[in-house]
């Protein structure tokens, strides 16, 4: 924070608009708090903007800073008063009807207006779902501005009080900017409980250019796992997928469905081949967390465990262990074998406990028997 207090006497004027900016998202600091109070009459008309709003987030409850940003009311730039407005609803200080012009300001060229007032909109939106749920449904309609941009993070905030929306928020996916779709993905996600408005819009992504739309997507499904019939054939699309943190959600769907779809033991067999060690060492590890492991899973972890890659090998280890405790009679062979052939002292070390491990949960076993 020291370098961005020092940033505000930079004698270029970008430089001081953006550190005012940039010290309105951390907490309440009464260095920081200082210095943008001295800044609220710069020269620069950017400056003293960026620099109401950032007094708001940083001020509640500071009767000092409350008065100073009242004073604004009476500047003669609009923007300043529409900021004032703003900065005081972000402390907290706002009447029902200063609400609508909240809500004009999600409009605002501008985006560091239209985004505070979104976040306004954000902390009145659980209190006054009422009055603020028709403007942000409104303001969806602008496409032309930042407003359903900043509108939908706002809608988020309001959770079920907001659900009537998502008929609306569904439809602007198709014709939504990249940065308007992530925030779509994002609220449908948090709104829609059931899957109905999501569930379409997700699948839909899979096939997206963008490697960020897909993984979100892909976020988004692991909260509709228990639905995963209606998007297990796209999803088995996904398996090469260029991104690999996206191959590793796929991981992360599979394993949590792989004891309900006889697909979902295929794919992750199909990625213990994957040319990343991240994915393929997630896959193996996915598998054993079936409750009944096929001859093909056992097959596909006899084959790891064999891999060039000690890393892998280890990861098989624990894997094939895990599986063992419930069919130790089908893993052990698989581990003695392995054993004669390993040469990474550790990894042997893994196995011989692995092995005693087993040995003795099948004594066990037996003598329940």
């Amino acid at each position: 924070m020291p370098p961005l207090i020092e940033a505000l006497k930079d004698p270029n004027s970008k430089v001081r608009s953006s550190a005012s900016e940039a010290l309105g998202s951390f907490p309440k600091d009464d260095r920081a708090l200082s210095a943008l109070i001295e800044v609220i009459s710069d020269s620069d008309i950017e400056v003293r903007r960026a620099t109401v709003i950032s007094l708001g987030r940083m001020g509640q409850g500071d009767a000092g800073v409350e008065e100073l940003i009242r004073q604004k009311f009476n500047d003669e730039d609009s923007l300043i008063k529409s900021n004032a407005l703003i900065a005081l609803a972000l402390m907290g200080i706002y009447e029902d009807s200063t609400i609508p012009k909240l809500a004009e300001a999600l409009g605002s060229p501008k985006e560091a207006t239209a985004k505070a007032a979104g976040r306004a909109l954000a902390s009145i939106g659980p209190e006054k779902p009422e009055l603020v749920l028709p403007l942000l449904i409104k303001a969806l309609d602008d496409r032309e501005s930042n407003a359903p941009k900043y509108a939908l993070p706002a809608l988020r905030k309001m959770k079920k009080a907001a659900s009537s929306a998502l008929p609306k928020i569904a439809s602007m996916f198709s014709d939504a900017d990249p940065s308007t779709r992530s925030e779509i993905l994002d609220t449908v996600s948090a709104l829609d409980e059931k899957g109905d408005y999501s569930l379409p819009i997700f699948i839909k992504s899979l096939d997206s250019d963008d490697p960020i739309d897909r993984k979100e997507a892909l976020i988004g499904l692991l909260k509709f796992r228990s639905n995963w019939r209606d998007f297990i054939v796209p999803l088995l699309r996904t398996l090469d997928d260029p991104d690999v943190e996206n191959r590793l959600v796929v991981v992360g769907i599979l394993k949590n469905i792989i004891n309900d779809s006889d697909h979902a033991a295929g794919a992750l067999i199909s990625l213990t081949d994957d040319q990343d060690i991240r994915v393929k060492n997630s896959a193996i590890s996915a598998l054993s967390q079936s409750k009944s492991p096929s001859k093909e899973i056992l097959l596909a972890l006899g084959k790891t465990v064999n891999d060039k890659d000690h890393r892998v090998r280890i990861a098989t280890i624990g894997s094939l262990r895990r599986l063992g405790m419930d069919t130790p009679d089908t893993v052990i062979p698989i581990l003695s074998d392995a054993l004669g052939t390993e040469n990474y002292d550790p990894a042997k070390r893994l196995i011989k406990a692995a092995l005693e491990e087993l040995e003795m949960t099948k004594q066990g076993t037996s003598r329940k028997n």
